[in-house]
């Protein structure tokens, strides 16, 4: 199925609430240096990047490439100022239930590696993540390009679909 047939992304809680999301024609331009990513299928490990967005969604679908999958869904989790300094940055709300240096360890190995464009943090990481860690959204990207579904600020959570968001926690 081509990307552009795909019209919407449904989150589901375990609660039965649904959310919509449309996508938008291009991902949220950053300044940042490093990123989280939680895959979500078909493959679902935890990795940090140096690459954007459109830029790991292109990497990680490249055929030629040993580790390969036709195409991958994944959400950005927000590394707050360990985004741009893994060294000495505070994370912002971010979610991760291993020993917190192993994440800043990975941050500082892609920092030190320019050759390295991702380094997998934990490779059986649990499907279940809790939503106001969600940088931007979610992304569905294969060799041909990738969509982005914006995930709802805080504001809009609470005001637009509040039941939704009761339900997540």
């Amino acid at each position: 199925m081509p990307l552009a047939a795909i019209n919407s992304l449904w989150l589901t809680t375990a609660h039965g609430q649904t959310l919509e999301l449309k996508p938008t024609p291009q991902p949220p331009e950053s300044d940042d240096r490093f990123y989280l990513y939680q895959e979500l299928c078909p493959v679902h490990p935890l990795i940090t990047s140096k690459l954007a967005p459109d830029e790991f969604a292109s990497f990680i679908t490249r055929p030629d490439k040993p580790l390969c999958v036709p195409r991958i869904c994944f959400l950005d989790f927000d590394l707050g100022e360990m985004a741009n300094d893994p060294e000495n940055g505070k994370p912002n709300q971010l979610y991760y239930p291993d020993p917190f240096w192993h994440l800043r360890g990975c941050l500082l190995e892609l920092q030190a590696d320019k050759r390295k464009h991702t380094k997998t943090v934990d490779r059986l990481h649990l499907q279940s993540f809790p939503y106001h860690c969600i940088k931007n959204g979610f992304y569905l990207g294969d060799p041909s390009g990738v969509l982005f579904f914006p995930f709802p600020t805080r504001v809009e959570l609470e005001g637009k679909h509040y039941v939704w968001w009761r339900s997540t926690r």
